[in-house]
């Protein structure tokens, strides 16, 4: 007659180990097979069987106990929410999770600031600290992308589906670890996807290796032979070692720096006749319109610039970069930074009524581009039909800059100090597409300016 202890029980119990079950319901299910296999031992004494046969009868009587698991499995199942809409559960909601975590709490912290100045507890917001709003921002992530897993793997074992959507779960945060950033600078955090190669890897391995350890925990309350488990304890110490690196060495890695060409100036599209946005000139030469349509004003330039030291002046009428005529700015910034820097970029010029070429040592400019994806309601005021390229539709829209900005002008020192004092200059989004309740933008960071000497 079996008991607890008993082959059969031990089996049964491990078997729905392996399936995820929580102990108690478990221990309940295998005491009642247990009951249930020593009545149909007792029915087949009365019908005359001894011992061993009545014993073997009942065995079959019973059924394999891998059928019996996956019987009592889709059972149990089925008896829950989660268990009867698993790709909701585990799927959709962590990832709703990890985001609401993050927003609420912000949202919390913005309050709570506001709140301790009204009491005049403090003289200014706790976002004036940098150094505050990233530890905090920090904090708040890193705490959703341990509890959040944590939650939806003890609802998949409470609900009895498994080990299986668990670990699904885990996976759906660590992917949104690895593409979400969070930048933060004063008066500023940017939040969203990152598209780039250089990904979150210590966010991707906080979820895995948090599950990672709840699992061994299970496996350990669960056996008294804790040798069993080694293979899962090594992949949570790795994972947990590979988290305490990430995390520690995420202060110091900084997203990968680019470089490319780089001229300086302020410049306006001339276009006769034409208003084609804020940087355009209504106006262009005669004598060249039947050349081409437009070209590159000079609006600004300063003496430190390698257009200034290449022969460029203010009032210069850019026509062509190399062999591409110049028709808009952004063909022309394409221009300019597609060229290798220290080499030479040959421009065609009008000038004082005449056409001159005129060589420019290219120097280098230092950026680093960022991606965001955002999910909300997305509206712009403006209205602009047609698109040329921006356009805008209320709830459909892109919009792109092409506008130069240089280190050394008095409006970029300006927003340095009011808003990056750590080095570098915020340029916004260079372009922004929005089409209702998805939104996508890139931004850039010019890090470093300066001439390449021959």
């Amino acid at each position: 007659m079996p008991d607890p202890n008993s082959a059969l029980a031990a089996k049964l119990r491990e078997a729905l180990f392996r399936k995820g079950w929580p102990g108690a319901p478990a221990g309940r299910v295998v005491r009642e097979v247990a009951e249930h296999w020593e009545d149909l031992e007792a029915e087949g004494r009365e019908e005359g069987l001894d011992a061993t046969a009545a014993a073997q009868r009942a065995d079959e009587r019973l059924g394999d106990v891998d059928g019996l698991v996956r019987q009592l499995a889709d059972t149990f199942c089925r008896a829950s929410y989660a268990g009867r809409h698993p790709w909701l559960c585990f799927l959709l909601l962590p990832l709703l999770g990890v985001i609401g975590w993050f927003i609420g709490w912000a949202m919390v912290g913005l309050g709570l600031s506001e709140l301790l100045i009204q009491l005049k507890l403090m003289e200014e917001p706790l976002y004036r600290s940098e150094t505050l709003v990233t530890w905090g921002a920090e904090a708040i992530w890193y705490s959703g992308m341990i509890l959040v897993p944590l939650l939806a793997w003890r609802w998949a074992t409470r609900s009895f589906c498994g080990h299986k959507w668990g670990w699904i779960a885990c996976a759906i945060c660590a992917a949104h670890g690895l593409f979400n950033f969070i930048h933060v600078s004063t008066q500023m955090v940017q939040w969203g996807y990152s598209v780039s190669w250089n990904l979150h890897w210590s966010g991707a391995l906080t979820p895995l290796a948090a599950v990672g350890l709840a699992h061994l925990w299970e496996r350990y309350q669960r056996s008294r032979a804790f040798a069993a488990s080694w293979r899962v304890a090594l992949l949570a110490g790795l994972l947990t070692a590979a988290t305490a690196t990430g995390c520690a060495s995420g202060k110091a890695k900084q997203k990968e720096a680019l470089h490319r060409g780089w001229i300086g100036g302020e410049y306006a599209e001339a276009k006769a006749g034409q208003m084609t946005g804020p940087n355009a000139v209504a106006a262009f030469p005669r004598e060249l319109k039947n050349v081409q349509s437009a070209g590159i004003l000079i609006t600004g330039l300063r003496t430190n610039t390698p257009a200034f030291l290449g022969g460029l002046r203010e009032g210069d009428l850019i026509l062509k970069a190399g062999p591409h005529v110049t028709k808009s700015i952004s063909a022309f910034r394409k221009s300019v930074a597609a060229t290798c820097p220290g080499t030479t970029l040959a421009l065609s010029l009008y000038r004082d009524g005449e056409t001159l070429e005129q060589p420019v040592t290219v120097g280098t400019e230092i950026y680093q581009q960022w991606h965001a994806f955002n999910l909300g309601l997305m509206l712009s005021p403006k209205v602009d039909l047609w698109p040329d390229p921006t356009f805008s539709w209320i709830a459909v829209g892109y919009a792109c800059k092409a506008r130069w900005l240089d280190l050394a002008s008095p409006e970029a020192q300006f927003i340095q100090q009011c808003h990056a004092p750590e080095g570098g200059l915020d340029s916004g989004p260079s372009w922004q597409l929005w089409l209702g309740l998805v939104g996508f933008s890139g931004y850039e960071r010019i890090l470093q300016q300066y001439v390449n000497l021959e």
